[in-house]
């Protein structure tokens, strides 16, 4: 099911018959926030989280991994009033959750980006340990990345049309020696095993928008769907390159946020941070929505420009640790 048939009212009135039918859940009002997920308040008033997930593994992980984590610094599916945890139907496993007034972290600000650290530290320390009975595997981080920079290469095209091959070809040469570099230093299967054995758990999507201040001032990670077994550092690598635009790619700024437990990490947690891959990514999104020729060349010029700080911060990363 597309996100334009999750957007459409006459899905919604069905999806709110299916909850009533099956759930015994009465939709008073089901606004979309993004795809397949909604704000659903009840014929009582109370307000939930309604989410659809297409994997049946990524759920019950998840479930199994909420019952078990001692925090409360996470914010956790609730059973329906028919008394189940999810339901199945049109394609999506539905699930259900406590609706929490708040604002994102914006890791523009100082201190958030220091609540954000804090917040994914002490989730780290709390999932250390914990063990479900099927959990999901993922491949290690760098191949990934490499089937990221495929899929890259395949747009180049679109460079060419904006006049920008060029770019498009030190994005990959550059982006393709970083990675190399990457699997030939790391020992990828001691790093991810050592992970499982010691049931190291990493959230896998720690960008602001999962961490949610509440009007009680408490901070909650949300949105669970990545959640995997795998080396620490991935979350660090990942917040690393969100940190990045707004400590001005400085790499000082950067380690005095990330590394006051990491020192052991830290080559390894910077080269991978510099690795374009994120930059990337934002690419893939833009361009399936089929962007117009306008849209196409400021998003190329703009990508320019931070081009440009990435190329310098890989160097100043290299002069660092060498």
């Amino acid at each position: 099911m597309n996100k334009l048939a999750l957007r459409d009212e006459a899905f919604q009135a069905r999806l709110s018959s299916f909850l009533q039918k099956r759930a015994l859940l009465c939709p008073e009002k089901l606004r979309f926030l993004k795809h397949a997920v909604f704000v659903l308040r009840d014929d009582s008033g109370q307000k939930y989280i309604l989410k659809g997930i297409k994997q049946r593994a990524s759920v019950q992980q998840q479930l199994d991994f909420q019952t078990v984590y001692p925090d409360s610094d996470i914010v956790r599916f609730v059973h329906f009033p028919n008394g189940e945890f999810f339901l199945y139907e049109y394609g999506y496993h539905w699930l259900l959750m406590p609706y929490r007034e708040g604002q994102s972290l914006q890791f523009a600000n100082k201190q958030d980006r220091e609540t954000a650290v804090e917040v994914l530290r002490n989730f780290h320390l709390a999932a250390r340990g914990i063990k479900v009975a099927d959990p999901v595997i993922r491949p290690p981080l760098v191949y990934k990345w490499e089937n990221r920079l495929h899929r890259f290469s395949k747009t180049r095209f679109l460079f060419e049309a904006a006049g920008k091959d060029s770019l498009a070809s030190e994005i990959i040469d550059t982006t393709a020696s970083l990675l190399e570099r990457l699997r030939k230093d790391i020992d990828w299967y001691t790093m991810e095993k050592t992970a499982v054995d010691r049931r190291s758990w990493t959230h896998g999507d720690v960008a602001s928008h999962n961490f949610l201040r509440t009007n009680s001032s408490a901070v909650n990670i949300i949105d669970f769907d990545l959640l995997s077994l795998a080396p620490e550092s991935y979350d660090w690598i990942q917040l690393g390159q969100r940190f990045l635009p707004y400590v001005n790619h400085d790499i000082k700024q950067l380690c005095s946020s990330l590394f006051s437990e990491k020192e052991e990490e830290i080559d390894f947690i910077l080269r991978s941070v510099g690795t374009p891959v994120d930059l990337i990514r934002e690419w893939l999104l833009f361009s399936r929505r089929k962007p117009s020729w306008n849209q196409l060349f400021d998003y190329v010029s703009h990508l320019e420009e931070k081009w440009k700080q990435r190329v310098k911060f890989v160097k100043d990363v290299e002069i660092v640790l060498t």
